[in-house]
């Protein structure tokens, strides 16, 4: 799973002589991921060491797209730069010798990042959802400054079509629920006073690595685009503020504040917060559903690897019946 593209060790080896890092000393395929295949190379020289006249083992991470088109690497490669300048702990892209971030490998575009360490916590600590919330608000804030226009491929007609496309699938009370939420959200979206930037667009636990409570970094900006800051908000908070599917309290309260504090919402993000945070619950539960639909119908997918679609649909269920607590203003996040 994640390796659709099977290499060889010459393909690497051919692949990687363009960067100057040596060898190939070990390789292995990576069964994570849903879209890519993905690769770990360790390597005989690491780039940065040889900079400093040093001559240590490199390890990489080799990303060869499957699905997304290659004219949409460039904006995301140039995120993860400007990230990168700006200390977020990303992954930025080497360039070869020619200064070139996009390779091809089979005929399908690929890049080489270093690789990232850490591990995903599965079960974050308050401490680590704020850093986690500090992060995603310092993302935002740099990413104002990109030049690059992208509007990302989870926009608000993707939505909709989703919901077409997954309702054959529900019962009549999830059809009815799904299109509630769906025309809510859509009456509230092109609120001029939401908060945009760059967002990430699914900061899942499992895109970003912790060592202890020091935050090793944030992968996977591939769902990247312009969108609303409130909307990458409430992604985050329905996957790392939540405890059997309920929201924790004390992670929610942590995230937020860390949040609010690096960078201050509007009275729209606030006022618009409920709803937006309920959609982002049914985006996956239907996102999920689907892409368990098609996996059932491709033998080319193991369905063991996809997400439970139910786990969303019980966190929107549950806003709707404990409420979803409201945001603090930036004032009152500073002073508690």
């Amino acid at each position: 799973m994640a390796v659709y593209t099977t290499l060889e060790r010459e393909e690497i080896e051919q692949f990687i002589s363009r960067y100057g890092i040596g060898d190939v000393v070990d390789f292995s395929g990576v069964s994570a991921g849903m879209e890519n295949s993905n690769y770990v190379i360790t390597t005989s020289s690491n780039h940065l060491a040889q900079e400093v006249g040093h001559n240590r083992q490199g390890e990489y991470f080799l990303t060869i797209f499957e699905e997304l088109p290659e004219n949409d690497l460039p904006f995301h490669l140039a995120l993860l730069e400007l990230l990168d300048r700006k200390q977020i702990p990303v992954s930025a892209p080497i360039r070869d010798y020619d200064g070139a971030a996009i390779q091809h490998i089979q005929g399908k575009p690929a890049v080489l990042c270093p690789r990232l360490h850490g591990e995903h916590m599965m079960t974050p600590s308050p401490q680590q959802c704020a850093v986690i919330g500090d992060m995603l608000a310092r993302i935002h804030a740099v990413s104002m400054d990109m030049e690059y226009e992208h509007g990302g491929i989870r926009d608000a007609n993707w939505l909709r079509q989703t919901v077409v496309d997954a309702s054959p699938m529900l019962s009549e009370t999830d059809q009815s629920l799904c299109l509630e939420v769906l025309n809510t959200y859509l009456a509230v979206v092109d609120d001029p006073d939401l908060t945009k930037s760059i967002i990430h667009g699914d900061l899942f636990r499992d895109n970003a690595l912790f060592e202890g409570e020091h935050l090793g970094g944030i992968i996977d900006f591939f769902n990247a685009g312009q969108g609303h800051c409130i909307y990458d908000l409430a992604v985050t908070v329905n996957d790392w503020c939540m405890r059997d599917e309920h929201l924790d309290a004390d992670c929610f309260n942590a995230l937020i504040k860390a949040y609010t504090n690096a960078h201050p919402l509007t009275e729209s993000d606030r006022h618009h917060w409920p709803i937006i945070v309920k959609t982002c619950a049914m985006r996956f539960w239907l996102s999920r559903t689907l892409a368990r639909a098609r996996a059932k119908e491709n033998l080319h997918h193991e369905l063991h690897y996809f997400k439970d679609p139910e786990q969303f649909r019980r966190i929107l269920h549950n806003y709707l019946e404990d409420g979803v607590p409201p945001l603090p203003d930036s004032a009152t996040s500073q002073a508690s």
